[in-house]
């Protein structure tokens, strides 16, 4: 009878990390659940995304229900608060049973601050716990009327619908609808209800009676200071990969975000950033002189995923993104980085944020070369988390998702 022999990889023991997190829809420590449900980007463990989102007010009143069903004007149908069955968020939603006399039935709320010539996004859960309706969410205004999004078709699973307008010069009365497109006699079911400033629906904010915000999303890692007083990253020669997750397609996405951040000033940082036309650059610079990789065309697909992986030498700065061989330029500027902490996904104290989700990040201090960059796009398309022991480097950190806590190699 033929033996067989299993072979396991023996692990040194893993420092956890404390990471610096603020204003992020996440998984709760160790991806144990999403957070308490009550608001969010709607994902479920064992999702362990972080969504690295702008700050946001939500200016609907009463998004999901919660307590009752003030701020709702009926438009030929009846709105009730639905507690049993299918629910988005919490325990609540709103039910709708339109009355079948006409083509856009369904409720209102107005927008609790609403300006003219502001450019809205309005977006809500639906679905319908029989048949397939179709369903459209509306921005209204006195001036430019209803704006609506396509209408959609709905199912028992809860998808979100959403449009971007801008209200009219001087107009009033701004309002937003969630309602049928054509004459139907259907029930459907609305949660997580929100209008918003800018081009981008971001995660739900809980209301129940007024208007809530969300602080602007913080992932910090630390680039120094481990128990055995290593560095994760220096400025002469490491490497940091992002594996990030948008909602919609790059030709849809037109503002900048940042891959990551590591900067004392507009002089000294190291950066890589996507420039809202579909490219991605990266630069450093000493004294305002130094030198990067411009002009990778970086797409996706809607719910896509990308990995942008940048290193730097004392005399390279290299780029690739999905595993491609990396693009290089030479730069001898070496930038003086004091800070012990780099941003994955946005610059503090400014508008560059991912508005998506980072699946992981991975950092440390070897090359970065085509053999570590075709690695981690396989781990993109497989849909893990790099291995500590097949990166390069003397100091390498992985972070997963997962809430505070990120993995060094010891």
């Amino acid at each position: 009878m033929p033996l067989t022999m299993q072979i396991r990889r023996l692990h040194r023991p893993l420092d956890a990390v404390a990471l610096t997190v603020s204003g992020n829809e996440m998984a709760d420590t160790f991806g144990v659940s999403r957070s308490a449900n009550t608001q969010g980007d709607g994902r479920t463990f064992p999702d362990k995304s972080v969504g690295i989102w702008p700050a946001a007010t939500n200016r609907i009143d009463n998004g999901n229900a919660t307590t009752n069903t003030t701020g709702i004007t009926d438009v030929s149908c009846t709105t009730s608060r639905a507690t049993t069955g299918t629910v988005i968020f919490g325990t609540t939603a709103f039910s709708v049973a339109t009355s079948n006399l006409v083509a856009n039935e369904g409720p209102y709320q107005a927008v609790d601050g609403g300006l003219a010539s502001t450019q809205y996004t309005c977006s809500a859960w639906a679905w319908a716990p029989s048949g397939s309706p179709t369903v459209r969410i509306v921005l209204e205004d006195s001036v430019s009327g209803k704006q609506a999004s396509a209408a959609v078709t709905l199912t028992a699973t809860p998808q979100r619908i959403s449009v971007t307008a801008t209200t009219g010069a001087l107009s009033i009365n701004i309002r937003s609808y969630v309602e049928t497109n054509v004459q139907q006699n259907v029930t459907f079911r609305i949660g997580g209800w929100q209008v918003e400033t800018g081009a981008v629906a971001t995660p739900y904010v809980e209301t129940n009676g007024g208007t809530a915000t969300r602080a602007a999303a913080r992932v910090r890692l630390p680039a120094t200071g481990y128990v055995d007083t290593r560095n994760l990253l220096n400025s002469t020669q490491s490497w940091i990969a992002v594996c990030m997750e948008h909602d919609r397609v790059s030709s849809a996405v037109t503002v900048n975000f940042r891959w990551f951040t590591w900067l004392i000033d507009g002089n000294e940082y190291i950066i890589n950033d996507y420039n809202g036309n579909e490219t991605s650059t990266g630069n450093r610079l000493t004294g305002g002189v130094g030198a990067g990789v411009g002009g990778l065309a970086t797409t996706w697909a809607a719910g896509g995923t990308v990995v942008c992986l940048t290193g730097w030498t004392a005399t390279l700065f290299a780029m690739a993104i999905n595993g491609a061989a990396p693009t290089t330029a030479s730069n001898t500027s070496i930038p003086v980085l004091s800070t012990t902490a780099f941003d994955i996904g946005s610059q503090l104290g400014s508008a560059i944020h991912l508005g998506a989700r980072v699946r992981w990040a991975a950092a440390g201090t070897g090359a970065a070369n085509a053999a570590l960059s075709a690695y981690l796009n396989m781990i993109r398309l497989g849909g893990g988390v790099p291995d500590l022991y097949e990166c390069p480097g003397n100091a390498t950190l992985v972070y997963d998702g997962r809430n505070a806590v990120a993995q060094v190699r010891g």
